[in-house]
């Protein structure tokens, strides 16, 4: 079955962090949580091993969203709509290629530059396979 296999294959996530960035004029980064001083968010994750995951190229998709519940759409990113399994369809902000090793476990990271980040919460969902694999927001003062 199809949906099934779909459904086994699909990743889950671990480590799942995101993190606020300063980049100093030497090119050092440094963390922080204030909003007005950060130029950059850090998204990091660990992929699973999954049996049933076939080697080859994947995607995930990311669905990032602003303090004011807009959704967050960056420049130089492949954004674009998704079907889900639970919500519909969804848009989403970016979307990350790489190519999986089958059982081996691997970390995904990405930058999320925007030209000013406002205070409040900042959520960030993952999708894969049409389904939700990983969700986690930060708080910016």
């Amino acid at each position: 079955d199809d949906t099934e296999q779909k459904m086994k294959s699909t990743f889950s996530v671990s480590n799942y962090q995101i993190t606020g960035l300063k980049v100093r004029n030497s090119g050092k980064e440094v963390e922080t949580d204030k909003a007005k001083r950060i130029d950059k968010l850090r998204v990091a994750f660990d992929l699973d091993p999954n049996q049933f995951a076939e080697s080859g190229q994947k995607e995930i998709f990311i669905a990032i969203y602003k303090p004011d519940g807009s959704w967050g759409k960056f420049k130089g990113a492949s954004y674009g709509e998704l079907e889900t399994v639970n919500k519909g369809t969804i848009e989403y902000s970016d979307k990350v290629s790489f190519n999986y090793q089958k059982g081996s476990k691997q970390n995904i990271t990405f930058d999320w530059e925007d030209f000013e980040f406002p205070k409040g919460t900042y959520k960030v969902d993952l999708y894969q396979n049409g389904m939700k694999i990983g969700q986690k927001s930060l708080d910016l003062r």
